[in-house]
Formats: C-alpha cells, sequence, structure tokens
C-alpha cells in the first residue's frame, strides 16, 4: 500500500501505532476503503469496551485474502476482522472493484478482470 494511505490508517486509527515494531501495510491500494471500513468498526469496540491492550502486529495478502494478525482482541473483534478477512475474497486488491480469487502462475490475488489482465500482460513483458 502507497505511504500516504498508511500514514492516513495509522494517524486516523491510534491503536495502529501502538505496536512496537512499526509494519507496512502489506496489500495493494485496492484495500484501503477495506481496511478503513474495518478499522472503523474496531475503533468503536475499543471505545465502547475502553480496550487498552489491542494492537496490531500485521496485515497483508495471503492465498487471495485479507490477513490481519493482532493481540488483545475480543470476541467483537474477532467477528470483525473474520468479516473482512472474507469480504477481501470479493473486492480486487489493486483497485477497489468487484473480484475474485484467481490463480497467476501459482500466486494467489484477488483482482477483477480488468486486473487480472494487466497484471498478465505485464508479466509476459518481463
Amino acid at each position: 500500500m502507497k505511504k500516504e494511505l498508511e500514514d492516513k490508517l495509522t494517524k486516523k486509527f491510534p491503536f495502529y501505532t501502538k505496536y512496537v515494531n512499526p509494519f507496512r501495510f502489506d496489500c495493494d491500494d485496492g484495500w484501503y476503503p477495506l481496511l478503513e471500513e474495518l478499522s472503523e468498526k474496531i475503533q468503536k469496540v475499543i471505545e465502547e469496551y475502553k480496550i487498552e491492550t489491542f494492537t496490531v502486529s500485521q496485515i497483508k495478502e495471503k492465498y487471495g485474502s485479507l490477513r490481519y494478525y493482532h493481540f488483545g482482541a475480543i470476541d467483537q473483534i474477532q467477528d470483525i476482522i473474520d468479516e473482512y478477512e472474507i469480504k477481501s475474497e470479493t473486492i480486487c486488491e489493486r483497485c477497489g472493484n468487484k473480484g475474485s480469487i484467481k490463480n497467476l502462475d501459482g500466486w494467489y490475488k484477488c483482482v477483477c478482470n480488468d486486473c487480472l489482465n494487466y497484471l498478465l500482460e505485464r508479466n509476459k513483458n518481463i
């Protein structure tokens, strides 16, 4: 994810800055709206239950879907994370449009048809 999008998320949601080892959002920009919505819901639960122990250690794409690694979550937060990990399987990681998980020469990625064609064409030229 572009640094400016990462910075927007970390400024808006303080729980991203609590982890000792700063991390990057290891996914493409198309999931920014998904992560912002997920983070808003988590922030509401943190505020409602006055949770001080929740920290995020890693956010990435794996096998075409979002993986959200954390510590100190209560069930309500885990339910939100589970929902958005599943939701990520229908959103193009590159552009944010409707997508599905595709196999790109052994690598799984959630992309729309336009982004799939772009990636396949780009890989041909390498």
